[in-house]
């Protein structure tokens, strides 16, 4: 699905690119809503498995585990966030550390 999307994305670019005035962009809407129905079913399914999973005696869902299941998905995020950043030349910058020399040293 990853690479559909992508691939999509490209030529959805490339058509636009070379036929402005033809360009239509329905195939593009229809892979994106069947890429977050996909997604959408994938979560659905983990939390359906959480639920149904004995976390232990209680029978509670341990809150912590499905927490790191869906983490990865907000690191993707905030990663294709930082590579759009990085393809419209925006200067981020390392964030510069600025050393003051206070530390006593012991000993």
């Amino acid at each position: 699905m990853d690479l559909l999307l992508i691939g999509s994305l490209g030529m959805a670019a490339f058509d636009y690119s070379q036929h402005p005035a033809q360009y239509s962009s329905d195939a593009l809407w229809r892979v994106l809503f069947y890429y977050a129905l996909f997604v959408t079913v994938d979560y659905l399914a983990a939390v359906l498995a959480f639920a149904l999973e004995r976390a232990g005696e209680l029978g509670v869902v341990d809150l912590a585990v499905l927490a790191a299941l869906l983490l990865p998905s907000v690191d993707v995020l905030r990663g294709d966030q930082e590579y759009l950043t990085s393809l419209r030349g925006a200067l981020v910058g390392w964030g510069k550390l600025e050393r003051k020399a206070t530390v006593q040293a012991t000993g």
